[in-house]
């Protein structure tokens, strides 16, 4: 009697789809274990027949890709880290002392405001405010710089209000403390002054230059012709001229009211003609005695 055989396959990892069993049934990618055995037995076989042959194929194993070992992603700088540590360490004393002195509510809701981005980094208020944390860091007051939106700010200040602004909102400072010695000429020591805000020197302010536009520290009556060159061409322009505004204060060369001819009594031009007169007259007298005798002088 003969037996028919079928050829059956068992996969370790059956798959999912045609196109991957096709793909599995390359030879070089086969994974499987074939099993050829008798699908009838006959009558005179031995029931511990084993299967006919076993074939074994093993599967080529995939290149196990190496995985780059990366660092640990910093999220802040060596610098930075320094300063969280620095800050961490110095909280506590921070809110005791701000507790004490009543405003550490207003301090815990300015750094809130400020990490939740509604509190504007550019206020001058809050630059004003480092400024003088600028100020109490120094050694010397002499050392102290100054950030260019504070100095613009101070420059307008002085150009509407002029010194007495700046006296008064900038305090005492160090005023007397050389008399007294508490501090050596040249040297400022900021604990020991009394300032209101880091206000900068007249000098500071009129060397700071915010713009490339030349603007005189003092502008003589008449025209000014710079702010003629920066007016647009292209517009039309009523000009009108103002006696008063025109005499800055009373000095040697300014001071009186020039209206090109048009002032409301004697004009400014004959006025300095019959000035002039005058004066050579006296100096004429003056030259003349000058050479005479001592007895004729007398």
């Amino acid at each position: 009697m003969t037996s028919r055989k079928r050829k059956s396959s068992l996969w370790l990892h059956e798959p999912k789809s045609s196109h991957k069993r096709r793909r599995y049934d390359k030879p070089a990618a086969r994974t499987s274990i074939h099993f050829h055995h008798a699908t009838s037995t006959p009558s005179n076989a031995s029931t511990s027949e084993k299967p006919s042959s076993i074939k074994l194929r093993r599967a080529p194993q995939k290149e196990k890709q190496k995985k780059q070992v990366q660092g640990k992603r910093k999220l802040f700088s060596d610098a930075l880290s320094d300063k969280i540590n620095e800050i961490t360490e110095l909280l506590p004393c921070l809110l005791k002392k701000l507790q004490d002195a009543g405003i550490v509510n207003d301090f815990c809701q300015l750094v809130r405001l400020i990490c939740e981005g509604k509190f504007p980094l550019d206020n001058i208020a809050l630059l004003l405010l480092l400024d003088v944390v600028r100020w109490y860091s120094l050694e010397s007051t002499t050392q102290m710089t100054y950030r260019g939106d504070t100095l613009k700010f101070w420059k307008v200040l002085y150009r509407l209000f002029h010194g007495k602004a700046l006296r008064f909102l900038s305090g005492m400072k160090s005023s007397g403390h050389v008399v007294t010695g508490e501090c050596a000429k040249g040297s400022y020591s900021p604990q020991h002054s009394r300032i209101n805000f880091a206000v900068p020197s007249r000098t500071v302010i009129a060397q700071y230059k915010p713009t490339q536009v030349h603007v005189p520290d003092e502008v003589p009556p008449g025209i000014i012709q710079d702010s003629v060159d920066m007016a647009d061409t292209t517009k039309s322009y009523v000009l009108s001229m103002d006696g008063k505004k025109l005499a800055p204060g009373l000095s040697r060369d300014k001071g009186d009211i020039n209206l090109f001819g048009f002032e409301p009594a004697e004009s400014l031009e004959s006025t300095k003609e019959r000035l002039g007169a005058e004066l050579k007259v006296v100096e004429d007298a003056s030259r003349q005695w000058s050479s005479l005798s001592k007895d004729e002088q007398v």
